[in-house]
């Protein structure tokens, strides 16, 4: 891209004019690695225009792009940005340095290095999970874990035959033997990377860290009914004789012939979200734990989510569905998203436990789109750089949430 069209894109972002094709534009941008210079002089540039009495060294710029390379993968870039009250509009900026540069105008009399220093060191970090941990409990009872099978080795099971294939995916193959319907229930903890399984009617799953679902090991006839907890990405392969259903937490019924959609469904979570991408699914509430029958359906078209609360009432409203399938692609995606439910994610997939010393910091806001394969500081440190919320790692894998040196919680609280 050339360097003029980036920082018209890049401008345009901060004063909140671009519109939606060229939001999308200026994301590829970012992701593509030629930009990389570009990127660098944009900011020494933007720094610049902030009139400040020190200008930014080139150093100081090679150290705030690392700061953002700390939070990519190969081929990819982060996008941040924090919103919250009265500074809603000073933080606009969708790049890590727009937390370091509000907090430079903020007349922080800290130098920029020791600025960084102090926003990017930690004295623990924990790493993405590069392995899955997965088990599958058999219909007899005992446990086959998946880390113990090689890639192309096979385990029996009634009526089908569990193969582990090439890219680590778990595919059940049906032999034809099955005279009655036996079910398996695959088990995903927190901290393990994504799996995906493959069931023995071509169905596809992709099941996120501390989620489980339960399936038959062979499709007879009747229904295709599965059970989830968790979270999970699925294509249903299409049978018209055979619907697929998905009891949710025995809360809510999922009913599709064939589609793509995504459930999320935890139980520290208030509503249980259904999102369709492609195709056409039915949701339902189940009245009752013990009748476990489903109640009035609603029907989604793509790019609509029905969202399950806890007093059993069912909303449908129009979503961005990449927000909520991103974790599949190895993305964490927030959109003004609470504090709360974004350490709830992080504490899932790194296997943490979390505490906040303020609950008012629960309610703070903020919006990303960052790897699932950073480590856990890459994206603490960007909040941490608002100055509104600071973070202690501690030994054994626990994080407390602390206030920031610019603790606005009061202020964000008077201005609801």
């Amino acid at each position: 891209m050339k360097r003029d069209r980036l920082y018209y894109l890049l401008d345009g972002y901060k004063k909140s004019s671009l519109n939606a094709d060229e939001q999308q534009e200026l994301r590829k941008a970012l992701a593509d690695s030629s930009n990389a210079d570009a990127l660098k002089s944009w900011i020494e540039d933007s720094w610049d225009r902030e009139v400040l009495t020190d200008s930014l060294h080139q150093e100081q710029s090679e150290q705030i792009y690392e700061a953002i390379r700390e939070m990519i993968i190969p081929g990819k870039k982060s996008i941040f940005r924090y919103r919250l009250g009265r500074i809603a509009a000073a933080a606009s900026i969708i790049i890590a340095m727009s937390a370091v540069s509000y907090l430079w105008v903020s007349n922080k009399k800290q130098s920029l290095d020791d600025e960084l220093t102090k926003t990017i060191a930690q004295s623990q970090d924990i790493k993405a999970p590069d392995a899955t941990r997965a088990r599958i409990t058999l219909a007899d009872g005992s446990t086959l874990y998946l880390d113990s099978l090689e890639k192309g080795e096979s385990a029996r099971e009634q009526g089908a035959e569990i193969v582990k294939m090439e890219k680590g995916e778990l595919q059940y193959k049906g032999t034809g033997t099955a005279k009655e319907v036996t079910f398996n229930t695959l088990t995903n903890p927190r901290g393990s990377d994504v799996v995906t399984i493959t069931l023995a009617d071509g169905t596809r799953i992709w099941l996120n860290a501390e989620s489980s679902i339960t399936y038959p090991t062979s499709f007879i006839k009747g229904e295709r009914k599965i059970e989830l907890k968790g979270e999970a990405y699925m294509e249903v392969a299409r049978n018209e004789k055979m619907p697929f259903v998905v009891n949710v937490r025995n809360r809510a019924e999922v009913k599709v012939l064939g589609t793509e959609f995504n459930i999320k469904a935890y139980d520290d979570e208030p509503e249980i979200r259904t999102t369709l991408v492609k195709g056409l699914v039915q949701v339902a509430k189940i009245a009752g734990d013990n009748s476990a029958k489903a109640t009035q359906f609603f029907s989604l078209q793509p790019g609509q989510q029905a969202s399950l609360d806890q007093n059993g009432l069912i909303s449908v409203s129009e979503v961005d569905i990449k927000e909520f399938i991103a974790w599949k692609d190895n993305m964490f995606s927030f959109n003004d998203t609470g504090l709360e439910l974004i350490m709830k994610s992080l504490a899932r997939w790194y296997d943490v436990e979390v505490s906040f010393e303020n609950p008012a910091l629960k309610s703070l806001t903020f919006g990303a789109l960052i790897s699932r394969r950073s480590n856990i500081s890459a994206i603490l440190n960007l909040m941490r750089m608002t100055g509104t919320v600071d973070f202690e790692i501690l030994p054994g894998g626990k994080i407390v949430v602390k206030n920031g040196p610019k603790d606005n919680t009061k202020d964000s609280q008077g201005d609801k």
